[in-house]
């Protein structure tokens, strides 16, 4: 499979994707999760329409429009990204969820044992326009940035053995009848709250990716590729039709010396022509109108969401305090 555009998750899909796919333990977190992982569009014609914004502003309502790249971890932070929720979040808010279901089924003579597992500061590693730091593609090559868990459950060639992964047998002898006991569960207040602030709701998600689409057609965003693309052939790559910000034979689903090498050129590539920034900047832009339009909208959006991680993060610490506690009060063999 070679790395081309389409095969690159769009942001919103990897934070709703990634943190599900890697709950593959608990069956009804997962269900739960996909729902809410939907996401609106709203009516288009709304949507397509813009608000007027200075080219050169720096924040609208609050929100800063200035893109922030953190080459240390990888992370790419561009306005709507201070919206919405990351992948770490999200898995922080299916742990909220798992406990608070856990919490229901007792109350309804069911054992159903939470999974705290998951979030990861990889996750805030970001494969924009393909690897972007050093440490990315020596590490990744081209591959997604992911936990080795996430790698093998993938099916990524190369990729090194799992350190950590949900325990498989967590829940496993919960019978039908229990389990729709605990779908009761869904109604939960505190489920519903954490669902919610999960759900990619709004109109602005069209807009947003018109936006998007103008923004890589434009010409700026044609000249920076053509710069990249004159950093390629001086080292004897030719780039990618389909995805000129990488160069021929990257392959998203493989690890190996060979990818790692291609990946690392890559990067000084883009390091030279300043690429990965200018192309945020230019997203950034293309995103501030719509921004400008659903401030408050969005903005309020997020505040459910600050909201809904304090309730998790409550949920999970007590959770793992009532179990640390309940270890340390179980008798111990003193022979």
């Amino acid at each position: 499979m070679t790395a081309t555009a389409k095969s690159r998750r769009q942001r919103r899909a990897r934070r709703c994707l990634l943190a599900v796919r890697r709950r593959a333990a608990g069956g009804l977190v997962i269900a739960l999760a996909l729902g809410a992982c939907q996401v609106g569009s709203g009516d288009e014609s709304d949507s397509a329409r813009k608000t007027a914004i200075a080219p050169d502003a720096t924040s609208v309502h609050g929100i800063s429009l200035v893109p922030e790249l953190d080459e240390q971890s990888g992370a790419v932070t561009l306005p709507f990204d201070r919206l919405t929720y990351s992948t770490n979040d999200a898995a922080l808010l299916l742990i909220g969820q798992s406990v608070a279901m856990s919490q229901c089924a007792n109350k309804k003579g069911v054992e159903f044992v939470a999974s705290t597992w998951g979030g990861d500061p990889v996750y805030d590693s970001e494969s924009y326009f393909g690897p972007w730091t050093t440490g990315q593609a020596r590490k990744f090559g081209f591959v997604e940035p992911a936990p080795n868990a996430d790698l093998a459950a993938n099916g990524i060639k190369g990729a090194p053995p799992a350190d950590s992964s949900p325990d498989p047998s967590i829940n496993a002898a919960l019978t039908e009848s229990d389990w729709a006991k605990i779908e009761q569960c869904g109604k939960d207040p505190r489920i519903r709250v954490l669902m919610e602030a999960q759900r990619h709701t709004g109109p602005w998600w069209d807009a947003l990716a018109s936006a998007r689409s103008e923004f890589l057609r434009s010409a700026a965003a044609k000249s920076l590729l053509g710069e990249l693309e004159t950093c390629f052939r001086t080292h004897g790559l030719t780039p990618m039709k389909s995805d000129p910000a990488l160069p021929q034979g990257a392959r998203v689903d493989e690890i190996n010396e060979t990818q790692i090498s291609l990946a690392v050129t890559t990067v000084n590539c883009k390091k030279s022509v300043d690429f990965t920034r200018r192309m945020a900047v230019l997203e950034s832009r293309s995103q501030a109108p719509v921004i400008a339009k659903y401030a408050e909208e969005m903005l309020s959006q997020r505040d459910a969401i600050d909201k809904a991680l304090v309730q998790a993060k409550e949920l999970k610490t007590s959770y793992l305090a009532d179990r640390s506690a309940g270890a340390s009060a179980a008798p111990h063999d003193e022979g």
